[in-house]
């Protein structure tokens, strides 16, 4: 513990006990840090003395005022008076002198359990020297290392050998032992592996180990006799006895039979299960769930024997798997099914196939299709931002190939805010919004559309002035320098949604629909007694109504 204190730098304020006096008028810098240290530091050693001490002692030394005063009162707690010390060393001695070593035990465990004795006493202040450990361990070693020991007489002077060279000539003759017991031990079993035994009475073998062998016993079967206890037959039943298996909950309404009736047959060959079979509808059924009533039997009436010759026989029907809704042939299924679906990563890789060329041009025919862009020189004022090609293989309901998708995108993550967009806002319609709706629905009987805007994001008009790169792969021939300035939104651009969402809002209320105040993507029109709702979704907008033939207004003016 002291040496703890003196490595933090603590152990002064317990050994002095100085006073902190306190500072006189008009102190210097120097006088305050030292003041301020005296202070911290025995603070420091009261705070390290408390920490260290168990709960029932802290609560004896937590009124003392000095570290000092602590240190008094744990250094007589614990080590206590001269006798008291006196008495645990004397305690130590015997204990010491009594020590033996026993045949099982090895010498280094030996050596370190009076060497932790010796340490204890030492601990006292007492004197223990290591030649008193080696004088103990040459009296009180087992027999087995007298050879060892008259070894060293003969080379060394015992008097003067320490305790390591001791510990460690002894410890390389036990090492030399076990491997000795090791390979006897190994030599012992080969020999028995190769004895020969008296001719066993049925096989007439004399390579029979004893304990491989059955003695003759009254009133044992083979089985018991070979693996020493009775086999388990409580699973053999009755051949021919009646008996009762559980109807799965999965075949079976709420008010049917939980068991059918059945005789006991046998046992099935591929699985832990009985064959049961059904007289009253000629079926034999497979089932690990069985109630057996072994005293009693079949009532085989005549009208069942001939119900029975009409009834044509079934395979084993097993009951305790789940039953199968319906089947496919192997080729329907690999035809709808992809398992990987490849698709480009870059446009060197879809430029290869025609399937991915035919997107593409499809996607710039929409483009151009919507006035999207229009070709000018490259601005001096702003930066043009680059555009990539993403590519995705849109699959069906089934996993069919529906069709191949290329979308042209803006490489948004260039555009720097205040510079290239101010504000971007997508309009996402609330989930209760939906259930609201969708309530509606259901209580009035309405029917619900779901309509998909196709290339929303391109409908969008921009406020801001945008210049885009030319596509990799279709850059206008004569004018490669050229660059796109958009007049409406594309995909990835920061404020693509928000031109979508101005644009939607625009056309909706321009029909005559009223936005909701507390929902920003719901809007509703009223004409009469007629209603029609519409809720935003991004590009998705869900319709609902109580007059059909306004939706398909609805939908022929959104087209």
């Amino acid at each position: 513990m002291t040496t703890h204190l003196e490595a933090l730098d603590l152990w002064e304020p317990i050994e002095e006990d100085y006073a902190v006096h306190p500072l006189l008028e008009n102190p210097t810098v120097a006088q305050l840090k030292n003041h301020k240290e005296r202070k911290t530091r025995k603070a420091k050693a009261k705070a390290c003395l408390f920490s260290s001490v168990s709960k029932i002692i802290f609560t004896r030394i937590m009124n003392l005022n000095s570290a000092k005063d602590i240190w008094n009162y744990l250094k007589s707690e614990y080590q206590g008076s001269e006798q008291t010390k006196g008495m645990k060393a004397l305690n130590l001695a015997r204990e010491f002198e009594m020590q033996s070593m026993k045949e099982t035990e090895t010498i280094k465990s030996y050596a370190n359990k009076l060497l932790s004795i010796a340490n204890k006493v030492r601990l006292l202040g007492k004197d223990f020297s290591d030649e008193r450990i080696v004088q103990k361990i040459l009296v009180t070693v087992p027999e087995k290392y007298e050879s060892k020991i008259l070894a060293l007489e003969e080379s060394k002077d015992l008097s003067n050998i320490t305790l390591g060279e001791l510990v460690n000539a002894l410890q390389a003759q036990e090492q030399r032992r076990m491997m000795r017991h090791e390979e006897a031990v190994q030599e012992s079993s080969n020999n028995q592996q190769n004895d020969t035994f008296p001719p066993f009475p049925h096989c007439k073998k004399t390579n029979h180990s004893k304990k491989n062998t059955i003695q003759s016993a009254e009133q044992k079967t083979p089985f018991e006799g070979w693996f020493g206890y009775k086999p388990y037959l409580q699973n053999l039943k009755i051949f021919g006895c009646l008996c009762f298996s559980f109807v799965p909950q999965v075949k079976r309404d709420k008010l049917d039979k939980k068991a059918e009736p059945g005789v006991f047959i046998g046992y099935n060959n591929t699985s832990k299960a009985y064959r049961i079979f059904q007289p009253q509808n000629g079926k034999i059924l497979v089932s690990r769930d069985v109630k057996f009533m072994e005293e009693k039997q079949w009532s085989w009436e005549e009208l069942i024997k001939k119900q029975l010759q009409k009834i044509p026989q079934f395979v084993d029907d097993d009951i305790d798997n789940f039953p199968v809704r319906g089947t496919r042939l192997l080729s329907e299924i690999y035809e709808k099914s992809n398992v990987v679906v490849l698709e480009p990563s870059d446009f060197k890789e879809a430029e290869m196939d025609d399937k991915w060329i035919e997107a593409m041009k499809e996607e710039l025919k929409m483009i151009e299709k919507n006035d999207t862009w229009e070709l000018v020189d490259r601005p001096q004022h702003k930066q043009p931002i680059g555009v990539k090609w993403v590519y995705r293989t849109k699959l069906n309901t089934d996993g069919s190939i529906n069709k191949y998708k290329a979308r042209l995108v803006v490489k948004g993550y260039a555009q720097v805010f205040g510079v290239d967009f101010s504000e971007t806002f997508a309009p996402v319609a609330r989930l209760d919004t939906i259930g609201m709706l969708l309530a509606l629905t259901a209580q009035k009987g309405w029917k619900v559309y779901h309509l998909d805007v196709k290339y929303a994001f391109l409908n969008g008009y921009l406020q801001e002035e945008i210049f885009v790169e030319q596509p990799e792969g279709f850059q206008v021939k004569g004018q490669e320098e050229k660059v796109y300035k958009l007049k409406k939104a594309l995909y990835g651009l920061k404020q693509a949604p928000r031109a979508w969402y101005s644009r939607i809002d625009d056309y909706l209320q321009n029909l005559g629909f009223i936005k909701s105040p507390s929902e920003a993507t719901l809007y509703v029109k009223m004409m009469d007694t007629n209603l029609i709702i519409v809720s935003v979704y991004v590009d998705d907008l869900l319709v609902i109504g109580n007059e059909e033939k306004l939706i398909m207004e609805f939908k022929a003016e959104m087209l």
